[in-house]
């Protein structure tokens, strides 16, 4: 059995003696929750199997980052649990895996929809031998679920943004604690990851604001951060903007654009006056910081498996969020422009060499323009 992590700002509530998310509340919490998720055994999980799969760790105020990392962290409370268990499980993992990748979903995401987001997530990334990812922090913030509801989706982005900042400074803490002392805990060899898709990167944004205030926070703790049809102003990566921080978070940072995502095209023309980051990338190319390359994914055709949409459940969350009342051939392809990092398979495959640590240049199927910016093929 595969089991993640999430994190959540969510309202957390007790009902028959157990911890379950209020599904009913879409109140931004200024505290986050961690909880276990183990993959159901399902081809087909209901929503009922989703929700058994999650199960809270207790929650305590004063964390203890100091564990017997020889046994079970089992009894650990929240983040002291979730790094303890991270840490080993990447120490232990076989070679070419063992990676964890942290993400940041986008919006008009329900927590049913973040569940089965998580599932499809899995299936493509930690499941996959030529990926080395093994388990996945998944942080669902309250997005309503309604595409109505993109205003309210936006605040509480922004608004999750000090919670993310209050997590990466409690990892700050246990990298300080146990491999900056005297005994420093055994190097494991592995990397984290963050990968960020739509409007998750306004919650992104909202933490480099944060982040960008306090010399401290600003830890090189990710080896790759990757920005999947971002939906944020295209000048967010200039001199002076939030996103201009990320190259000192991470190794490497890679934006992912198309220019057919018609997501994008509504949100830039209906709710924005500015033309999104994730479809015509930067504004300005020579802007971007160092270490920072751009992956435009327009030139590539729809891959084979699209013709088998309909078999995905994702591909019914996917279509919801779309407001798609079919899955015709044009459809699908509205769906896999904005969802590419899931459902092309040419754009996997680039993203997962990225995670491999492959050179730029080295990756197969790119078509370099310059030394920042490619083109898939």
């Amino acid at each position: 059995m595969t089991t993640h992590w999430i994190v959540t700002n969510r309202e957390v509530v007790l009902r028959d003696d157990k911890e379950v998310v209020n599904e009913d509340s879409v109140e931004t919490l200024p505290t986050f929750r961690i909880a276990k998720f183990v993959v159901p055994a399902l081809l087909d999980p209901t929503d009922d199997d989703l929700r058994a799969a999650v199960t809270f760790v207790t929650d305590k105020a004063d964390a203890n980052y100091l564990p017997s990392y020889g046994g079970s962290s089992d009894d650990l409370p929240g983040t002291a649990q979730l790094f303890s268990s991270v840490y080993q499980a990447m120490r232990q993992s076989a070679e070419g895996k063992g990676d964890t990748l942290c993400f940041l979903h986008g919006f008009n995401h329900s927590w049913i929809d973040s569940l089965r987001h998580l599932v499809k997530l899995s299936q493509v990334y930690t499941d996959p031998v030529d990926s080395p990812v093994s388990q996945i922090i998944y942080f669902s913030w309250p997005s309503t679920g309604r595409r109505s509801d993109y205003s309210h989706d936006q605040i509480t982005a922004l608004n999750s943004g000090g919670v993310l900042a209050r997590l990466f400074l409690k990892a700050g803490a246990f990298y300080k604690v146990n491999f900056g002392g005297p005994k420093p805990l055994p190097y494991c060899g592995r990397r984290l990851h963050l990968a960020v898709h739509s409007l998750g990167t306004q919650v992104l944004e909202s933490f480099c604001h944060i982040a960008g205030g306090y010399d401290g926070m600003r830890l090189s703790l990710f080896n790759e951060i990757l920005l999947f049809n971002a939906d944020s102003d295209w000048t967010d990566l200039d001199q002076g903007k939030p996103l201009s921080h990320l190259n000192e978070l991470a190794e490497r940072v890679h934006v992912y654009s198309n220019h057919h995502d018609e997501t994008l095209w509504v949100s830039e023309t209906t709710k924005h006056s500015s033309k999104r980051l994730g479809r015509h990338g930067p504004k300005d190319i020579n802007a971007v910081p160092p270490r920072t390359l751009v992956v435009d994914t327009t030139k590539t055709l729809p891959p084979a498996p699209l013709t088998q949409l309909h078999l995905d459940r994702f591909a019914e969350v996917a279509q919801r969020i779309h407001d798609i009342n079919d899955l015709s051939t044009e459809s699908r392809q509205a769906i896999v422009h904005h969802w590419g990092y899931l459902f092309r398979s040419d754009v996997v495959n680039d993203i997962k060499a990225v995670l491999r640590g492959e050179s730029a240049r080295e990756i197969g199927n790119r078509i370099p323009e310059r030394s920042d910016l490619y083109s898939l093929r």
